[in-house]
């Protein structure tokens, strides 16, 4: 591939400057796709759907030859026949996000998200400390909790341990980094806890 530009530079072109690599199959724009993924959603569903290959025939050699060479020409007969009738089914189970229940449900998902997001902001330039988006919890300077700055509490270490024996080589819990699961909840109030 290193070598594309200098020893094919009119595949080079194809592929870069002319966007070739991917393929659509409708008009709409923003859907192409790399050839090889193209290759497993239609020719290999189509080998594992009704009436393919792993479906109620022989896996003698004269049937993948067949199967495999008259493919294509099925292929067009198929989408002729779908825009004939207008009948476009989507029996597929990979594209079930397509579905109109799908889509109402992943609206209702992404409205119930950006209402915890007004209520519970992680972005509050307010709040500079470490907090969790789970329970709110907000860790403060005293609590000693550094998780956000593990490459530097690495490297402490790996300094702590250079020159030693694997043997004599020990890291002190003090040592490790903290998270905010490291804080200890003390009260009990109305089902939830309260940390210190």
């Amino acid at each position: 591939m290193q070598r594309l530009p200098d020893e094919h530079p009119w595949l080079y072109h194809m592929y870069v400057e002319e966007g070739r690599h991917a393929v659509q199959r409708t008009d709409h724009p923003l859907n192409g796709l790399c050839t090889d993924l193209v290759i497993e959603q239609v020719l290999m569903r189509s080998i594992k759907t009704h009436g393919g290959l792993t479906q109620g025939r022989g896996m003698t050699e004269s049937v993948h030859h067949q199967w495999v060479y008259t493919m294509h020409q099925r292929a067009t007969i198929h989408d002729a026949m779908t825009t004939l009738t207008n009948r476009y089914r989507n029996t597929s189970e990979q594209h079930k996000e397509l579905g109109t229940t799908r889509k109402k449900h992943d609206g209702q998902d992404l409205s119930r998200i950006l209402g915890w997001m007004d209520e519970n902001n992680p972005f509050d330039p307010e709040v500079t400390e470490l907090r969790s988006l789970s329970t709110g919890l907000v860790a403060r300077a005293e609590d000693g909790v550094n998780c956000d700055d593990t490459e530097s509490v690495g490297a402490q270490i790996q300094v702590g341990l250079d020159d030693v024996l694997f043997k004599n080589a020990k890291i002190k819990k003090c040592q490790h980094a903290r998270t905010l699961a490291s804080l200890k909840p003390v009260v009990k109030v109305q089902g939830k806890y309260s940390f210190f």
